[in-house]
């Protein structure tokens, strides 16, 4: 019953099975042995171990993509926002920059 095998960092607990049949258990052991089943566990966890790393890797690449593509969203409508500033102070006070330096201080035209 290999589908009753616990890996556990490369530890391998006898099932439960064999407190029924402890007989059975030294032909647990001798099988383990002949299939290499601590090997193949070890390596078996050093791939997900990679697996896991791969992921948190790509998880926090994501993260970063978003983090860029707030802060450029907030750059743009900064931009956006010092770019037609300039039009709503001009349509508040009713005239243009050029309108205002081409006035005398007296509100005669020079």
């Amino acid at each position: 019953h290999l589908q009753v095998l616990v890996i556990l960092r490369g530890h391998l607990d006898p099932p439960d099975v064999f407190w029924v049949h402890p007989r059975s258990e030294p032909a647990y052991h001798h099988l383990c042995a002949e299939l290499e089943v601590p090997r193949r566990a070890a390596a078996l966890n050093q791939r997900l171990d990679y697996a896991l790393e791969l992921c948190e890797a790509r998880r926090q690449q994501v993260s970063q993509q978003h983090e860029t593509q707030q802060t450029l969203l907030v750059v743009a409508l900064v931009a956006v926002t010092v770019l037609f500033t300039p039009a709503r102070i001009i349509r508040h006070t009713g005239e243009s920059p050029a309108d205002g330096a081409a006035t005398a201080p007296g509100g005669d035209p020079a």
